[in-house]
């Protein structure tokens, strides 16, 4: 039996003794991104344009015929421009089609998710499979939506992942920006934590913000000292990303790096020899290892501390919410017990026990 033909995909190609660069694989072509390595989100874009361009999804109706590369397109090309991240819900889109191909969408079963999540465990990313197969259901509902499907099936997820609420103690936090100041090609890393720990902000806006005002990105204010986590025309989502006053103690650190970044005709705020950083992969995990941290300390584990040291700190919770942009119920649940007024009434005025034998207090 003939081997099923995989859907277009990207490959780095190495060879040549030229820089890797990113191509696209359909069948037997190779298809020139003329992106390099360093550009992989702008190659994922060129990915999705192709796949839009070589196919167009037909509308079809009955589940047993209607194809999943077919939705997935069709969400790609009609709702993922429109939403608050399109280049990770592309890049989604990516994944699942190399796993699901030309199936047809009955054969969505629990054991084929199962079998899609392990596929992604083995490349490493197990933990991604859950949020991708969220992007595949969605795609399916939208789908229906559109052309009423006679079967919709159940897309089986895996559990989710407990929390990770680590956080980092004063003498982490310095050790880490100390591991990061030494390290010479880790200076952008200082950058990143220093506002991750005095604003809370998480890690996509971070390595977002740029110096000027901008439209669909970060950016931040020093005159009137205030930092946007979005830009002014992208839309609030569930992740709420408000504008929040600048700590008076960032506030010098800022000043010098815009400084430093005019004078080099550089507008975004995190960058790496010149270029916008898109991910932190090693110079994160090196600093993390030099500075001996515990494995459960993350790149999030910066707004997890900026909230638990405003709650050390017996901030009013909710000029606390609004400054780390999550709602006051949210900071109760998790970090409310650090709060030094946490159940405090309740602490001093429980069932009052003298055990046979013992004088009561006075």
């Amino acid at each position: 039996m003939p081997r099923k033909q995989k859907p277009p995909r990207l490959w780095l190609r190495t060879d040549g003794g030229r820089e890797p660069m990113w191509v696209i694989l359909d069948g037997g072509r190779k298809i020139g991104t003329g992106c390099p390595e360093r550009a992989s989100a702008e190659a994922e874009k060129r990915l999705a344009e192709y796949i839009a361009q070589k196919h167009k999804a037909p509308g079809e109706r009955r589940a047993h015929a209607a194809l999943v590369a077919d939705i997935l397109l069709f969400y790609l090309q009609n709702r993922i421009p429109h939403l608050a991240a399109p280049k990770w819900e592309a890049y989604r889109i990516q994944k699942l089609a190399e796993f699901w191909g030309e199936s047809k969408l009955t054969e969505i079963t629990g054991q084929r998710c199962r079998d899609y999540v392990a596929w992604r465990a083995d490349q490493g990313v197990g933990p991604s499979a859950r949020r991708e197969l969220d992007v595949l259901s969605a795609a399916i509902g939208f789908y229906h939506k559109e052309f009423m499907l006679d079967v919709v099936p159940v897309v089986t997820k895996p559990e989710p992942a407990l929390p990770r609420q680590g956080w980092l103690t004063r003498e982490q936090a310095a050790a880490l920006l100390w591991a990061a100041y030494r390290a010479p090609e880790s200076k952008h890393l200082v950058r990143f934590i220093l506002i991750g720990l005095y604003t809370g902000t998480r890690t996509s806006a971070i390595l977002g913000l740029r110096w000027l005002r901008s439209t669909n990105v970060g950016s931040i204010d020093l005159e009137h000292g205030i930092l946007y986590r979005r830009g002014s025309k992208v839309r609030e989502t569930k992740k709420r990303q408000p504008p929040m006053r600048l700590h008076w103690r960032l506030i010098p650190h800022l000043k010098r790096w815009q400084a430093q970044d005019e004078a080099k005709g550089i507008t975004h705020v995190i960058t790496y020899r010149g270029q916008p950083v898109e991910k932190l992969r090693r110079s994160w995990d090196q600093a993390c290892e030099r500075a001996k941290l515990p494995e459960e300390i993350v790149k999030h584990s910066l707004r997890h501390t900026a909230a638990t040291w405003l709650m050390q700190q017996g901030v009013d919770r909710w000029e606390a919410a609004g400054y780390l942009g999550m709602s006051v119920e949210t900071l109760e649940k998790v970090y409310g017990h650090h709060h030094p007024d946490f159940q405090r009434n309740a602490a001093g005025r429980g069932a009052r026990i003298v055990p046979m034998g013992m004088k009561r207090a006075k």
